[in-house]
């Protein structure tokens, strides 16, 4: 949301709020230095039976030798935890297993509120998350995480800084609660990983994270502290052993204690499902459609594979590609010049997504998948397509991706991408990438390098991309650079870059060309430790952009924020900004408000609080005011999370502006309201709703999806999905979907 105004003086004094707490700090305690030694485990052949049910009862859990040593993130950096926990890791030639106990000194008061699958509301329950670098490339991280209530989320760690969900890995998981506290188990299949079971590593990047919701609390295996994500792989320790243990496991099998024989027949077949290298997933989809005053039946037949294709590679091919299961986008307004950044959202382009990163995210990336299949005005069908992902010696990893959209009768464009990254150590990287469309519309080209560079403890960080695209013949630029000092207590910023005005890849999002784009930053955040607050972090940035054709500088703009964190999880935070930009052609925004080129003046600022994220009702609320295109932007919004009961869970937003323009024909209300509703029926079966409000498109839209996974990586999807018109109420469209997926292994 947009902040309130403030006057100038009120500008200039919150502008330097960073330089005064940077002199403050040095007289307040803070945590010891983060980059100590980094932990380390041998793993540990499976050489007796598990029965996979989170319970560690049995004599390869009790003879395991156990690793602790957690420390704690937050609210008191660096502190040792109040509840102590361990882990065990075994491995066998298809999977690791993992085994985590989670002391609590109050058994009755652990938190398990959700049993949907992949929600980060697993992260206000009790939980536990196992990261691993596989590849240690010291970017990448595959997340498993399980709460006391056994909800599972897998998730993809892109260069320490994204979490995507939306791409399922095959794994198990189960947990249990015990007198001490509460245990949880793991299997995690060597494919799931990207790794070959013939051809181990001796070690992987691994961390463990505990979040003790009663708490407000995280502890780490290997520390991670701010400015660091959560998945912050080059701060990861490391199992080592892995190939050994593997190879020791089977020849253990192989002697005669035939591991498998001792489950029972349904965990056998099950099991032998999944060591299998390559499934294949085909799905059958029938549905309904009402649109226009006309009913309309549809079907569709398609299917997905996914394995090896040689040694250190894997293929992912798909054919008649349908994403009817796909939950929706929330509902925006667009209130600025430049386009929005939508998240990817469907399984086949977030698998290997970390390694088609390149530029700058959400402004400047050479591939965005969202061009692939989807614009503004209708779905395009996907006919087919073809991903490898693969690994040569050490260092180098690889990826090629080729889609072909269209049906068999009308192919509409073929496009795709190529890209290799060197790992250089520590992680730094060097990588180049090249990507094409031909047919619906101009050929286009595009490529670029990109590099990563970190100093040997990662605190100094940079990172630089060169880019240019041709689109039909019309070559044009871009490129940056971007260099920041991660520590502690002070972390100073400087990035640039630039996008000549026909800089066009197609497979990439540009939100804004024909520019020099620079900004220098300071953050500050010292560690308070008393009255109950945990830390203050301020920033502030001065940025300037300046058009390439004009020769001038076009924008400026100079803002600060300040956010105060209480150790229970309470947060407050005010900013502003003074601007002036620059407009150099007429533009629509809005309700179809026309602005006309020119220079605009801005000034505004903001209050924003919420509660803590842990408790069973969490709300944030903010209000602000400020200049908008010559008129006036006031407004407020807020959120309300509501779980009730551990079946249940609620998600309201919403967002209001008032915006008043020079010409009152012009002026306007902008209301966005989106809900989201998660009943976790089962582990395995969960209902999901979703309803969206926007008064500008005079638009409401509503889903309902049941997910049954009925085996492992196999489900039945049913969507209901209406969309009425406002001001005369009016359903426009509705739907109903069936979609079965099953998995051939």
């Amino acid at each position: 949301m947009r902040h309130p105004s403030l006057s100038d003086c009120e500008v200039l004094r919150c502008g330097v709020c960073g330089v005064v707490t940077l002199v403050l700090a040095t007289g307040l305690g803070f945590a010891p230095a983060a980059h100590a030694d980094r932990p380390s485990v041998r793993v540990q052949p499976r050489t007796q039976p598990l029965l996979l049910d989170g319970r560690l009862d049995e004599a390869a859990w009790v003879g395991a030798g156990t690793s602790a040593g957690f420390v704690e993130r937050k609210p008191a950096l660096g502190a040792q935890p109040r509840d102590a926990t361990r882990f065990a890791l075994l491995v066998d030639r298809a999977a690791l297993w993992v085994g985590v106990w989670c002391d609590d000194g109050q058994p009755d008061g652990i938190r398990a509120r959700t049993t949907a699958r992949d929600t980060f509301a697993l992260f206000a329950d009790d939980a536990i998350s196992v990261k691993i670098d596989a590849t240690q490339d010291k970017r990448t991280t595959h997340g498993f995480a399980l709460n006391p209530a056994g909800a599972r989320l897998d998730y993809r760690g892109v260069d320490e800084a994204e979490m995507k969900i939306e791409a399922d890995a095959v794994w198990q998981g189960a947990a249990a609660r015990s007198g001490r506290g509460w245990t949880a188990e793991f299997r995690i299949p060597w494919g799931s990983l990207g790794l070959d079971p013939q051809r181990l590593p001796d070690q992987i990047g691994l961390n463990f994270s505990r979040d003790h919701s009663r708490r407000n609390a995280t502890y780490d295996w290997a520390l991670m502290p701010p400015p660091y994500s959560p998945i912050a792989a080059s701060l990861y320790g490391r199992a080592w052993g892995l190939a050994v243990a593997a190879t020791e496991a089977a020849e253990t099998s192989a002697a005669g204690a035939d591991l498998a024989a001792q489950a029972t027949q349904s965990q056998q077949a099950a099991a032998a499902l999944r060591e299998q290298a390559s499934v294949v997933v085909p799905y059958l989809l029938a549905g309904v459609d009402h649109a226009a005053g006309a009913v309309s039946s549809r079907w569709n037949l398609g299917v997905d594979w996914n394995g090896p294709l040689w040694e250190r590679a894997r293929g992912q091919a798909t054919v008649n590609t349908d994403f009817a299961q796909v939950d929706l986008d929330n509902r925006v307004v667009n209130l600025t010049r430049f386009s929005l950044f939508m998240p990817e959202k469907r399984d086949f382009f977030n698998k290997d997504v970390d390694l088609y990163a390149v530029g700058r995210p959400q402004a400047l990336q050479l591939f965005y998948s969202r061009t692939i299949g989807l614009s503004n005005t209708a779905a395009v069908p996907i006919l087919a397509g073809l991903k490898v992902a693969g690994q040569a010696g050490e260092q180098l990893r690889y990826g090629a991706l080729e889609v072909a959209t269209g049906t068999p009768r009308n192919p509409q464009a073929v496009m795709g991408a190529m890209r290799g990254v060197v790992d250089l150590g520590s992680g730094s990287k060097v990588g180049t990438m090249f990507t094409h469309r031909v047919g619906d519309g101009p050929t286009n080209l595009a490529g670029g390098f990109d590099a990563t560079l970190r100093a040997a403890d990662s605190r100094l960080l940079g990172e630089a991309y060169a880019l240019a695209s041709s689109d039909d013949g019309n070559a044009a630029a871009a490129g940056g650079v971007d260099l920041q000092w991660r520590g502690l207590l002070v972390r100073p910023k400087l990035n640039y870059h630039f996008a000549q005005d026909s800089f066009r890849p197609a497979l990439g999002f540009a939100q804004r060309t024909g520019m020099h784009d620079g900004a220098v930053s300071l953050t500050v955040e010292p560690r308070i430790g008393d009255w109950g607050l945990e830390k203050l972090n301020c920033s502030t940035k001065l940025r300037g952009v300046a058009g390439m054709s004009a020769g001038r500088l076009l924008d400026r703009s100079w803002g600060c924020d300040c956010t105060l964190i209480w150790n229970s999880g309470w947060t407050l935070n005010a900013s502003g900004e003074r601007a002036s930009i620059t407009a150099l052609e007429p533009f629509t925004f809005g309700r179809n408000v026309a602005v006309a080129a020119g220079q605009y003046e801005s000034s505004g600022g903001g209050v924003e609080f919420s509660s803590p994220g842990v408790d069973d009702v969490v709300v944030g609320f903010g209000v602000g005011t400020g200049e908008l295109f010559g008129g006036t932007d006031t407004g407020a919004g807020g959120s309300l999370t509501l779980l009730a009961g551990q079946r249940l869970r609620l998600e309201l937003s919403g967002e209001w502006h008032r915006i008043d323009m020079p010409n009152p024909a012009d002026d306007f209300d902008s209301l966005v309201v989106n809900g989201r509703v998660a009943v976790g029926l089962s582990p395995d079966l969960n209902l999901d709703g979703y309803g969206g409000y926007n008064h500008v498109a005079r638009q409401l839209i509503a889903q309902l999806r049941l997910r049954w996974t009925w085996t492992q990586a196999s489900d039945l999807f049913v969507v209901w999905q209406e969309t009425l018109a406002t001001a005369p109420w009016s359903v426009t469209a509705t739907s109903v979907v069936a979609k079965a997926t099953w998995a051939v292994f």
